[in-house]
């Protein structure tokens, strides 16, 4: 049995994008005092921000895509170990 840990994939992504549009919403209804200009500004920051941030699913693929590149190379050198 290994002891194998895998790390919890949270989808920040997602998260920044669904608070950026409950702002630009509240943000929309406000527009016409400070406050919603600070609340729009606000949702503008967090929707580029959110542009920059890895989603859930290239996470998992990444985190595919070096298992697979570990196990191939652990692979080899067993062979390698065996063949001599």
């Amino acid at each position: 049995m290994s002891n194998v840990k895998l790390k919890k994939v949270v989808d920040v992504k997602f998260a920044l994008r669904a608070f950026s549009a409950v702002l630009g919403v509240v943000g929309v209804f406000l527009a016409s005092n400070p406050v919603g200009w600070v609340i729009l500004g606000v949702t503008a920051l967090t929707t580029v921000v959110s542009l920059f941030i890895k989603g859930k699913d290239k996470q998992i693929d990444m985190a595919k895509d070096n298992l697979y590149e570990s196990l191939k190379a652990n692979v080899e050198k067993m062979r390698d170990k065996d063949k001599q």
